[in-house]
């Protein structure tokens, strides 16, 4: 069963995170911090473009979402909490869960819904509604993952995203996946489903992809197409 805390404390720190930089509803993010990044003019435009937009697809995918509630990693401190309680099913539903922990890599994170499910026939089967996990990197800049519904299995380890995720990073780059599969045990994720990455460089579309290593490594699977902006100047000091 999910542990339930007092309600009371947890309003107020709902109330304080009024006024994110960002919202559930998809609506444009205001940045929190300028981002300049120096960019090695030895590379090449797709390496540049990798640099860019590979690690918006890694992400929290991985390197946030190993922390998930129901792991004993030993990592982080995690916390549970929960602003009320409603409907007849009281032990199996939580209205605005929130979830606080720091991930394998020393960064601290947030996810939220709008209310967690536990099934009645499966009690380590959690349903997430509208959930969103917002990260911290170490380096000052934020990502936010976003998703109507996710399916969190306890004993397996797993979060299954099932319909459209959205990426967003502070540096204006977005991706969009569908039905992405995590497996939090072995740091692996995946989608066989279309991709679809915008970012200062450019464009990036494939057919799915995975990532590997506790997201040291990812791979674009499937009619991968790369359109790079002919007028993005890596030379500038804002890029």
């Amino acid at each position: 069963m999910i542990d339930k805390d007092t309600a009371s404390s947890q309003e107020n720190q709902r109330t304080d995170g009024a006024g994110q930089k960002h919202r559930r509803d998809g609506s444009l993010l205001t940045p929190r911090h300028a981002v300049g990044v120096k960019v090695d003019g030895g590379y090449s435009r797709f390496v540049d473009l990798m640099r860019w937009l590979l690690p918006i697809a890694a992400l929290i995918l991985i390197a946030v979402l190993v922390g998930w509630p129901g792991r004993d990693s030993g990592d982080g401190n995690l916390t549970l909490s929960f602003v009320n309680l409603g409907g007849q099913d009281e032990s199996l539903r939580m209205i605005s869960p929130r979830y606080v922990g720091i991930d394998s890599h020393g960064q601290p994170f947030v996810i939220t819904a709008d209310a967690a499910t536990q099934e009645e026939t499966d009690q380590d089967k959690i349903t997430l509604d509208a959930v969103e996990a917002d990260v911290t990197l170490k380096d000052g800049r934020w990502i936010v993952l976003q998703s109507p519904t996710g399916l969190y299995n306890r004993r397996e380890e797993t979060l299954h995203m099932q319909e459209w995720v959205n990426i967003y990073s502070d540096d204006g780059s977005q991706f969009n996946a569908r039905d992405v599969m995590l497996d939090l045990a072995n740091g692996l994720a995946s989608s066989i489903r279309p991709v679809h990455g915008q970012g200062p460089m450019g464009l990036l579309d494939a057919h799915g992809f995975k990532i590997l290593d506790g997201g040291k490594r990812t791979r674009f699977e499937g009619g991968v197409k790369l359109t790079i902006d002919p007028g993005y100047n890596k030379s500038s000091p804002d890029e």
